[in-house]
Order: structure tokens, then sequence, then C-alpha cells
């Protein structure tokens, strides 16, 4: 991970979520607890083991099932993912999925 320097909350800690929920958590939008998904990423090496939200119509487009994503036999998969996810700030994340 890596850190991030917010308006609201200074250095904090980057959240890699998809733009969607980006997009809701810039404009303040309440959040729909059913379209937070969280993709458990599986790496032999360790090296990009991790959780990462995304949203439903994401999952469908990309092709994941079971809410997991295997880094060695499904790089293509992470690459569709990670390419679409958007780093924001961790506190304001964490404020957006309690609303």
């Amino acid at each position: 991970m890596g850190k991030i320097i917010c308006e609201k909350h200074g250095e904090n800690t980057i959240a890699f979520i998809s733009k969607y929920h980006a997009d809701n958590v810039f404009n303040n939008k309440k959040h729909i607890p059913s379209e937070i998904i969280n993709i458990h990423v599986i790496d032999k090496q360790n090296a990009f083991n991790g959780n990462y939200i995304i949203d439903p119509i994401l999952i469908k487009d990309i092709g994941i099932r079971d809410f997991k994503i295997n880094f060695q036999t499904e790089f293509g998969k992470y690459e569709k993912m990670f390419d679409t996810l958007t780093p924001v700030c961790s506190k304001c994340w964490r404020s957006y999925k309690t609303t």
C-alpha cells in the first residue's frame, strides 16, 4: 500500500476501490451495501495478496467468481481489475461505507 495526501484528512493510507465507488466517495453520495464487493487476491509469492473493493458491474465485466482472484492462474483478471481501481484516502472510504 502507499500514502495519499487528502484535503480533508491529510496524509493517509491509500484504499484502492473501483471508479464507481471512488466517484461516490468524492461526491459524498450514500453507499448501497449490496454494491460493495470485496475481492481477495491470492498470490503464492505473497507480493500481491490483498483485498480490493469493486462493484457488481465490474465483477460481471471481468468475470470474477467466488470473490477471489488467483494471481498466478488468473493474471488477466487481476490486471483488468487493477487497471480500473482508483486510489482514495482510506478515512474517506471508511466514512463513505459507514454512511
